[in-house]
């Protein structure tokens, strides 16, 4: 894959990232965000024991990485179909470099190598998406790599000191625990068996474990909601930012998401927090206001690779119940 071309006067080298390059997009990472990601960032998120992620980038002739594409992994359910999926991630334009956003310029480069190489028919992954802003999204859209499937909205909900109705119990399960996979597990398996209508990101243990316990820098927290007498477990991942609790990732079926949020009210009261937030696709949303949330403002706006190989019906924001992820950077 390794390509040399020349901007304006500046001859640049195309390739994908490595291992060792690991200090090159850390330092990027510190000049596009004004702070360095946490020790073990990258092993998490691209080694062979965190989240396996692929990148591509682009380096000048000094030898600098100038700008970075990359994403991880993700396996869907598609109407109850196991499909290889990227969530692009890391999006690094040297700040230098944002002026140049023609079909030449940097952020061009890196995104159309990055789903050349991996994206669409042949390829590791079947399809990409992610949730940029509206400047990015706008600009992928112009360059003509990323369809528009609408907006990431925010959904809201005040800290609550209401106990759970009769029969309802919600605890905080340790993820150094054997029981914790059974019960991810468990809470997985009935999402998926219900969501055979939709476009799921898979949530096993596996997944669990790699994407949020293995995470440098951040404390997260599980909490099991369960109904005496049904059998049937939610869990929510939550963590906690100054006076919001960020309400991450639901595990369980959809009929479990309304006893859940008050459980996750009930943790956030607890913590000292008074607001809990998630980010929301628009078939989440209904579930989400139906278990009293607020739908709020537009968070991100939700993007589809043009290089995707998928069916028509992908191109429906409908199908797809996405929530969480604002802490993915």
């Amino acid at each position: 894959m390794p390509r040399e071309f020349t901007l304006g006067e500046v001859r640049y080298l195309l390739r994908t990232v490595e291992p060792e390059d690991a200090p090159d997009v850390v330092a990027l990472f510190t000049r596009v965000f004004g702070a360095p990601p946490p020790e073990g960032w990258y092993a998490w998120k691209y080694g062979a024991e965190g989240l396996q992620g692929r990148a591509v980038g682009l380096w000048d002739e000094n030898g600098r990485l100038f700008a970075h594409y990359g994403g991880t992994p993700r396996h869907l359910l598609w109407h109850g179909k196991p499909v290889a999926a990227v969530q692009i991630g890391d999006v690094m334009v040297a700040p230098e470099a944002r002026g140049l956003l023609s079909r030449r310029g940097p952020f061009f480069q890196v995104c159309s190598a990055f789903f050349g190489q991996w994206v669409g028919g042949g390829k590791p992954f079947a399809l990409a998406f992610g949730f940029p802003n509206v400047r990015h999204l706008r600009l992928g859209v112009k360059l003509g790599l990323y369809h528009d499937l609408g907006a990431i909205t925010t959904a809201q909900w005040g800290a609550g000191k209401n106990r759970l109705p009769f029969g309802w119990r919600a605890v905080e399960i340790d993820v150094r625990t054997p029981e914790f996979d059974r019960i991810i597990e468990r809470a997985w398996r009935q999402q998926a068996e219900e969501g055979k209508d939709r476009i799921l990101g898979g949530r096993d243990p596996d997944y669990v474990r790699r994407r949020y316990a293995l995470r440098p820098g951040v404390t997260h927290h599980y909490i099991a909601c369960r109904r005496w007498g049904t059998g049937s477990t939610a869990v929510a991942i939550v963590r906690q930012e100054g006076e919001t609790l960020r309400w991450l990732d639901f595990i369980g079926p959809s009929k479990r998401l309304s006893a859940t949020a008050g459980a996750v009210r009930l943790f956030a009261d607890k913590l000292g927090a008074t607001v809990v937030e998630t980010w929301a696709s628009s078939a989440s949303a209904l579930d989400l206001h139906r278990a009293g949330a607020a739908i709020g403002p537009e968070a991100a706006r939700f993007a589809l690779a043009r290089a995707s190989l998928c069916q028509a019906d992908v191109l429906t924001r409908d199908g797809w119940w996405l929530a969480g992820d604002t802490d993915f950077l």
